[in-house]
Parts: C-alpha cells; sequence; structure tokens
C-alpha cells in the first residue's frame, strides 16, 4: 500500500513535470502557441489535487499521520500554487481552460478537506475537544433496560453512538468523572454479553471514523454541502469534456484523451462510492434514527451492503508447542515450533469474558465497600499479586505469560481424552485466551508494554522440541505423547541434569507450575487456569498503552482492544475520578 508520503511525492513529481514542459514550450508573447495536446495536459494537474484529497475512506495510514498536519498544509500549498501556475500558464478562456478552473476548484476543495480531517484528528486537538466535552459531561442515556434483554440493531446503534463520547475520552487518556461513568455502568450491566461487545464494535467502528477517515467533516452541513459541490462539479465537467472533445476530436491523441476521460471517471466512481458508503455507514443511520427516520433505517439495514461484519472478529493464535510429523526424520516423531493462525471471536468466548468482568466488578464492590467507579483508585482488575512459583504479575508479566501458556498447553493435551463432554469445549476456550495472550506478547509486545522484552520465543520452542523426543515412545508421536514426554522430562526424578540454559528454566518452571496444578482435580485445575488467563487478560488490557489502541484499529482492530473498552465500562480503567 502507497503511503499518503509517496502520493504526495508522486503528485509533486507529476506537477514538476507538467510545469517544466509548460515552461520550455511557453511564449510569453502569445499563449495561443501552445498546441491543444499541450492545454489537455494541462487540464491533468487539478485531478493531481483532487486524488491528493484521497477518498473518503483513509485519511491516515497512521497516527503518527495525523501528528504530521502540519506538513500536508505545506503540501496543500506547494501542490496548489504549481497547480494554479500550471493552469494560468495554459489558460486561454477556451471552454477547456473554464473545465480546468472548474476541476481546480474541486481538487482544492477536496485536498483542503483531507488537510483539516487531520488535524482535528491530531491528538493536542482530540484532547482539546475532550476536555470540552468534559465540562458538559456524558449525558445519561434516557432509556430503561431489563437485564439481559435483546437489543434490536436500532438501539445498540443509539446506545453506541452515546457510548463514543467515553470512548474519546478514553482514546486521549482523558479522566473520566465518576458520575459520568455510572451512567453507563447502568446499561452496561443489563446487556447480555453478545450485545455489549457488539455496542462496543459500534464504538470502535465510530471511533476508526474519526482518527482515519473524513467522517469529522463529512457528517456535518459544511461537509455535505462541500461534497455536493465537488460531485456536481466533477460530474459537469464529465459531460462538458465529452461534448467538448466530440466536438474536437481531430485536435487531440487518443493517449491523452483516453487518460483525461480515465481520470475523470475514476474520480466520478470515486465519488459514488464514497455516496454508498454514506448511506450504509453506521453514522448515517445514527442521523436517520436522531431524525427519526425508522423506516429507511430498517430498509438500509436489510440490504446486502449491511450483511459484512464491522470487524474481522478474529483472535490470531500462537503456541510455543505446535506439534506436526517430522517427514524428514520419523525416528524424532515430531518437532515443536512457532506458528502463527487465528480463530474466531465465538459468543462462548465473549460470555465468558463479560461474566467474568461482571463478577469481578460485584466482588470488588462488596469487599472494598465502595461504589464500582472508585474501584480503580483502590485495587484494580487484574492488579492483584499472584504467587506463581515466586512469580508476581505486575513484575514478571511477559514470563508468566510463557509459563502459564506452556503449563496450559501441556495439561489440556494431558487431560483432552479424560474431558467430560461438557467441560472439553470450555477448555478450548481457556487454551484459545492462552494462545491469543502468547501471540500479542510476541507480535505485538507494545500493546503489553513489553517492548523491551528478553524472552527469545524460538529457543524455548527449540528447547522443547528437545526435551519432548528425549524419552523413548512411539515412532509417530501425536500431541498428548510428545506433552507427556515434556512433562515426564522435567518430573521424571531418574532423570539428573545439569546446569539449565535460560530457555530451559522457562520449561522448568511451567512444568513445575503444571504438576502443582496436575495435584488438584480436574474441575478445580481447570477452573484455576480459567480464572488465571482471565485475571491476566483483563490487566493486559488495564495496562495497554492508549496509543496502540488506536494504532491498531487501522489494521481491523485487536480483540484486546474490545475488553480494553469492556473493563471502561464498568468503571474498571484508572481514567474514573471524582472531578470537583
Amino acid at each position: 500500500m502507497v503511503s499518503l508520503h509517496n502520493c504526495r511525492l508522486l503528485a509533486t513529481f507529476a506537477l514538476g513535470i507538467l510545469l517544466n514542459n509548460l515552461t520550455q514550450i511557453h511564449d510569453d508573447a502569445n499563449t495561443r502557441l501552445l498546441d491543444s495536446n499541450t492545454r489537455l495536459t494541462a487540464f491533468w494537474a487539478p485531478f493531481l489535487l483532487l486524488h491528493m484529497g484521497g477518498p473518503d475512506t483513509i485519511t491516515a495510514y497512521s497516527l503518527e499521520d495525523n501528528e504530521l498536519w502540519s506538513r500536508y498544509l505545506f503540501g496543500l500549498v506547494v501542490h496548489t500554487g504549481m497547480a494554479l501556475f500550471v493552469m494560468l500558464m495554459a489558460w486561454i478562456g477556451s471552454n477547456l481552460s473554464v473545465l480546468l478552473l472548474i476541476m481546480f476548484i474541486s481538487g482544492l476543495i477536496k485536498y483542503g478537506e483531507r488537510t483539516w480531517v487531520l488535524w482535528s484528528a491530531c491528538k493536542s486537538k482530540r484532547r482539546v475537544s475532550s476536555q470540552s466535552m468534559l465540562k458538559e459531561g456524558i449525558r445519561k442515556f434516557p432509556l430503561e433496560l431489563s437485564d439481559g434483554s435483546a437489543l434490536s440493531e436500532e438501539l445498540m446503534l443509539r446506545v453506541g453512538y452515546h457510548f463514543l463520547n467515553l470512548c474519546k475520552h478514553l482514546m486521549v487518556d482523558a479522566t473520566v468523572d465518576v458520575s459520568n461513568g455510572n451512567a453507563i455502568y447502568d446499561v452496561i450491566t443489563k446487556m447480555s454479553a453478545k450485545d455489549a461487545f457488539k455496542v462496543i464494535e459500534i464504538e470502535l467502528g465510530l471511533m476508526f471514523g474519526l482518527l482515519y477517515t473524513k467522517a469529522p467533516l463529512l457528517y456535518t452541513r459544511w461537509g455535505l454541502g462541500q461534497r455536493l459541490i465537488t460531485s456536481v462539479l466533477t460530474c459537469s465537467v464529465l459531460v462538458f469534456f465529452s461534448v467538448h472533445v466530440g466536438a474536437h476530436l481531430d485536435k487531440y491523441s487518443t493517449a491523452n484523451v483516453f487518460i483525461t476521460f480515465l481520470l475523470i471517471i475514476i474520480a466520478v466512481m470515486l465519488d459514488i462510492y464514497s455516496a454508498l458508503l454514506l448511506l450504509f455507514s453506521d453514522r448515517f443511520l445514527i442521523w436517520l434514527i436522531k431524525h427519526r427516520k425508522t423506516s429507511t433505517v430498517k430498509t438500509l439495514q436489510s440490504s446486502s451492503l449491511r450483511k459484512s461484519p464491522r470487524w474481522s472478529n478474529n483472535m490470531s493464535q500462537c503456541s510455543l508447542l505446535s506439534f506436526t510429523p517430522h517427514k524428514a526424520k520419523p525416528k524424532l516423531c515430531c518437532k515443536l515450533f512457532l506458528r502463527d493462525w487465528y480463530c474466531q471471536v465465538t459468543k462462548d468466548i465473549r460470555q465468558l469474558i463479560f461474566q467474568y468482568i461482571k463478577q469481578k466488578t460485584e466482588e470488588l464492590a462488596i469487599t472494598s465497600q465502595v461504589p464500582f467507579t472508585a474501584l480503580p483508585a483502590i485495587r484494580g482488575f487484574g492488579d492483584q499479586q499472584h504467587e506463581n512459583n515466586g512469580t508476581n504479575i505486575r513484575g514478571e508479566f511477559e514470563k508468566r505469560i510463557v509459563i502459564f501458556h506452556i503449563a496450559t498447553e501441556v495439561l489440556y493435551h494431558l487431560d483432552k481424552e479424560h474431558f467430560p463432554l461438557d467441560f472439553h469445549h470450555r477448555c478450548k476456550l481457556i487454551k484459545r485466551l492462552s494462545r491469543y495472550m502468547l501471540y500479542l506478547l510476541k507480535e505485538h509486545p507494545a500493546m503489553l508494554l513489553a517492548e523491551n522484552s528478553q524472552i527469545k520465543f524460538k529457543g524455548i520452542s527449540n528447547a522443547a522440541s528437545w526435551y519432548a523426543n528425549l524419552l523413548p515412545a512411539k515412532k509417530e508421536k501425536s500431541k498428548a505423547d510428545a506433552c507427556k514426554t515434556l512433562y515426564q522430562s522435567f518430573t521424571d526424578p531418574a532423570f539428573q541434569y545439569g546446569n539449565f540454559t535460560v530457555h530451559e528454566r522457562f520449561l522448568k518452571e511451567a512444568m513445575k507450575l503444571a504438576r502443582e496444578i496436575n495435584a488438584q482435580g480436574m474441575g478445580d485445575r481447570w477452573i484455576k487456569i480459567e480464572n488465571s488467563w482471565l485475571e491476566m487478560l483483563g490487566y493486559a488490557a488495564r495496562r495497554s498503552k492508549v496509543d496502540e489502541h488506536a494504532q491498531m484499529l487501522r489494521h481491523g482492530g485487536e480483540f484486546l482492544t474490545h475488553v480494553w473498552l469492556l473493563l471502561a465500562h464498568f468503571g474498571l480503567t484508572s481514567n474514573f475520578q471524582i472531578i470537583p
């Protein structure tokens, strides 16, 4: 994907070529000496401005683009000046010159839109906007919900839009008054897990629009007016240029005419595509709901264009103990290696997390005997110290993820054949959370504040592979056989080893933890494992960087961001304070 910076360079280069060509053949005494093809190529200059404005769905490829809005403003001035100079040098007052002026106005508006949106989405501007909204407060949602009642799509859109103010505050790490938190808490606790996560999807989708698209401008009267003007101008140019070329086709080369038509048609198609996206967007549906156009909302919601999900709904997976048959050397039986894949975030996973957070909120409120919004100041969710062979969840969080992940993988495959039917599925969900946490640590350590982690995942995986093949076993080991061998390698007293390497120490700690957990009954040990992973997931969400959540929205979003926002709705982040 070409970055916006490269697009600016390309536009500058193209405008420079046009300007240079016109300068070389231009006669100061008589501009009419310019031939028809030269004037037609000058007609391309305003299209470069228009396309530099970009589509409505993309204004920035990263948060850094928003922070560099001043550079894009400088680019706007430079490119506009170059295009204006080209237009003046090619101006002869003909019909083509008039069309050139019309496209120049349209291109200038489009380019100016993107620069304004970049400025409005920079962090300093968003923080000022957030502070002004804090003075007004978040309105209490005027709706009474019954516990666990299913929400209609229309109602979820209304709730998501209402919660968007909280999301805006959180994305700039602003402080939120506890009274506003209470209003949101009263609504979220009455929702089902499915509806709560659906509302969060709506919130994050709206937030993505504010950060990376022209939504802040398009959904205003001024923005819609500008879009109407540019669309009418572009379509008019297509019609009048077709008439003009039809009457003077012999004056222009076929290639130049084809390129010009291509530029105009692409501009028109982008406007049509933007209009369709606008009509079927959540923001437009919310506007219809606010103006009580319920029948129109239902019509748009039933359209096939509304069937696509709001996000990928994927939860990436990574395992240090991924077993596959080793084809080249059967005697080694199996090989362990790092492998990334993904699974769907099912309703059961959402239900598991939602119920745990809700239960944890109630327990903390009862224990502390304070309103829920004061909890983060007393004892935040996931901040408790968990003893694990002297390992603390706060100080050794990255190591704890790796150790618990290995222990979970081994115990899952050891117990797999003995799981009751109704218990197997729940344990599989726990294993998926384990693999997701390892994926985050490996691929996105910045989200867990683990950028400086010294953990060598491949080295641990290779060490596990060696120990898994140490004891005699079947020629073709199953996953259960390999895990059993690895487990016995560190728990069998008959085996004595020398000094452990750094990688082997992780395996030793993991097998020691697995042995301690394995001493409990199957039900008790998997409840312990489940609670530990849910606790670590909550802790990871609370300690994660706000900017990382905003950055990941551009890449489809991470499930951790959904959990983080859910915690915020329950008042379990540090943003909630009493504001005098």
